[in-house]
């Protein structure tokens, strides 16, 4: 019986592979698919990235990825430079042939590739790429400071929505960096705030909230943290995930807190507002005295 099913496998390849040549590009385009799902070689695939046809080389991408999950073989270097190439003629011109180039090469060992060279958009593919792959997640921590806002951004993004703790705590010293610099986007000074939030940095936390020139609504959301730090809530504050953290000694938020009034009040009203609110919460006295020193 299995010699059998090997020989209907290998016919149904060889009629795949020519059906992948017809003059039709549909055709072509489920054949290459289905060459993907029945696990033929990558290599015998990667001709139909140079389709005329995007359908066809996006599909033909999806196949190498398919092919090489369901019979996983040693990276390629060769495969790994097709796909490469895939992705700069493409030059992120097409998104849902980024999608599939990123997701080819994150079956071909991403983390051994050297990016930081390379143009926006192959760098953004290969961050795309790691997000994907599983243990290859610390090469991620290479592009947390790329000059490309939106390589940083799905950099951040990787790092903080990963379940792996480790990864995000490697990354925090990063995090506290970019929490410096208040040209960056929400999307990033927010997860930024967040890793070091769970992973318990109130000093970190304080410091911005009474950063001058930082967001409003970021230094009240860090305020906020403050509030919350005996009890965090069960769901992530960005993610909206449950992500539960124990519950802390509300002593590191009022230490961390205290020396920071003076700056914190010297805010918008509605920064004010919120601080008053975490003092209330934290038992922070000393409120009322450095009010009457601001007036």
């Amino acid at each position: 019986f299995a010699l059998v099913s090997w020989a209907r496998k290998m016919c149904i390849r060889d009629r795949l592979t020519t059906c992948a040549g017809d003059h039709d590009s549909e055709v072509r385009a489920q054949a290459v698919k289905m060459l993907g799902d029945v696990a033929s070689d990558p290599a015998a695939i990667a001709p139909a990235l140079k389709d005329a046809e995007p359908r066809v080389r996006m599909f033909a991408a999806l196949a190498i990825a398919r092919s090489l999950s369901l019979k996983p073989v040693a990276a390629n270097d060769a495969l790994r430079a097709v796909v490469l190439d895939f992705l700069r003629e493409n030059a992120d011109q097409e998104i849902y042939l980024r999608h599939a180039g990123a997701v080819a090469l994150s079956k071909l060992e991403p983390a051994k590739f050297e990016a930081r060279n390379e143009a926006a958009p192959i760098r953004l593919a290969v961050v795309l790429a790691l997000r994907r792959s599983p243990g290859d997640g610390k090469a991620l921590i290479n592009f947390l400071h790329d000059t490309d806002p939106r390589v940083q951004l799905e950099a951040v993004r990787a790092i903080h929505d990963s379940p792996d703790a480790s990864l995000q705590h490697e990354a925090n010293k990063h995090f506290a960096a970019l929490l410096k610099i208040n040209s960056l986007s929400e999307a990033v000074l927010y997860r930024a705030l967040n890793s070091l939030y769970r992973a318990g940095h109130a000093e970190v936390i304080a410091s911005y909230a009474a950063t001058q020139g930082a967001p409003e609504k970021l230094r009240i959301e860090a305020l906020a943290m403050l509030g919350d730090w005996a009890k965090p809530k069960k769901l992530d504050r960005v993610l909206g995930d449950f992500r539960p953290l124990p519950d802390r000694d509300p002593a590191e938020a009022v230490k961390a807190f205290r020396p920071r009034l003076g700056p914190i009040f010297a805010g918008s009203a509605k920064l004010r507002a919120e601080a008053a609110k975490v003092a209330a919460k934290l038992s922070i006295k000393e409120v009322a005295a450095t009010l009457r020193e601001m007036v």
